[in-house]
Order: structure tokens, then C-alpha cells, then sequence
């Protein structure tokens, strides 16, 4: 399957900025930290 790329990239702009809003990568940091934090004891 050919993927075509539509949009036009800034640069130092990261590819993932339109994927999720700051909530929910809010929320995936914390888990991670929580991931961490259990896997560290």
C-alpha cells in the first residue's frame, strides 16, 4: 500500500502535535510515571 503525505511539515515542529490534545498527553505522562514508579520498586 503507497502512502501519500498530504500535509506540509514545519521543521522542529514534532509530527505528532495534531494526534492528541494536552489532555490526554497529560494523562499518558502521568501513567507512564505511575509505570515507572511500580516497575522501579
Amino acid at each position: 500500500m503507497d502512502h501519500y503525505c498530504t500535509v506540509r511539515y514545519t521543521y522542529g515542529q514534532s509530527i505528532t502535535d495534531a494526534c492528541i490534545g494536552w489532555k490526554d498527553t497529560e494523562a499518558l505522562l502521568r501513567q507512564l510515571a505511575g509505570a515507572v514508579r511500580a516497575r522501579r520498586q
